[in-house]
Parts: C-alpha cells; sequence; structure tokens
C-alpha cells in the first residue's frame, strides 16, 4: 500500500473506542488497550505524512454500538472480577445511548472520503453523531519542528523556553 514499496498509497482505520478517550474503571485493561490504538495511530499517521508514504491512518471510537458483545456484560465469565459492575456499565449505556452499526459504517466512509483525514480520531455517539476529538496540534508540531533540526539537548531547551509565560 505504501508508495515507499511501489503501492498507490491507501486509507488504514482503526477501531478503537470511547474507552480510549475517556477511563472506563470497569474495563481497565479494554480502555488501555483502547487508549494505545488511539496513540499507534496517530504516531503512525505522522509517520506516513513525513515519510509520503501515501498512507492515511485513522481512528474511529464509537460509544455502545447494538452487538452482540454488548450481552456480556450479564456474563461473569466475560466481566470476571467487574461483573458487579454491570449495573454501572448499564447506567452508562442508557447515557450515552446504544448506536446502530450503521452508525458506525457511516463513520467508515467518512473517513474513506474525506482525503483530508490523516491522524484523525473520529467519536461516534447517539447524541452527538459523528464529530472529532480535538488535539492541541500546534504544540505538538512545534516540538517535532524543533526535534528535527537540533541535537536533543538544545531542542528540549527551546521547546522549554518557547512555553514559558
Amino acid at each position: 500500500m505504501s508508495r515507499a514499496c511501489g503501492g498507490n498509497g491507501g486509507v488504514i482505520i482503526n477501531v478503537s473506542s470511547m474507552a480510549g478517550l475517556m477511563p472506563a474503571p470497569q474495563q481497565p485493561v479494554y480502555t488501555a488497550t483502547k487508549c494505545g490504538v488511539i496513540g499507534f495511530t496517530r504516531a503512525m499517521a505522522e509517520t506516513s505524512k513525513r515519510e509520503n508514504y501515501g498512507v492515511r491512518i485513522n481512528t474511529m471510537c464509537p460509544a455502545f454500538v447494538n452487538t452482540p458483545i454488548l450481552k456480556t456484560i450479564d456474563e461473569e465469565e466475560n466481566m470476571g472480577k467487574y461483573f458487579k459492575d454491570r449495573d454501572a456499565i448499564r447506567k452508562m449505556m442508557s447515557n450515552f445511548g446504544i448506536l446502530e452499526p450503521a452508525a458506525v459504517a457511516d463513520g467508515l466512509m467518512k473517513i474513506i472520503e474525506d482525503e483530508t483525514l490523516n491522524g484523525a480520531v473520529m467519536k461516534i455517539t447517539k447524541t452527538k453523531g459523528i464529530h472529532f476529538e480535538d488535539y492541541a496540534t500546534g504544540y505538538l508540531q512545534e516540538v517535532q519542528e524543533v526535534v528535527m533540526r537540533k541535537d536533543p539537548e538544545e531542542a528540549n531547551e527551546e521547546v522549554t523556553e518557547s512555553r514559558k509565560c
């Protein structure tokens, strides 16, 4: 897929979850893995852009989706010690609402069709529909620019100085 390997470029969409953007204390491992998907996606998107791979890499974070996995909160063997928290999870489901799979498909199509999206973190919720996580990219871009042109010690000093009030 990468132009660096003779490919034509393309789109990769990683699937995370809203749990990757906010703490889900009833599911700490799930939260950690979904947070990792977001970080990995953003890092690889920057690499693809910098190296001109021609591959856009994005992630989507749907809230609760009407799939069979939602029923597993009632299965103690699946939930383990967090089985006791199933009522709290049900309350979160009630507060967030439950998406139909078609809403996720709409998000996938938006990412595929919008060629400006790279490194985007799409959120899909019942209340707000499709929207995006807003990251402070200005600071990250500044850090990357400084690091790419300076030795590490000098870069660290310059970034630190630029952030003083």
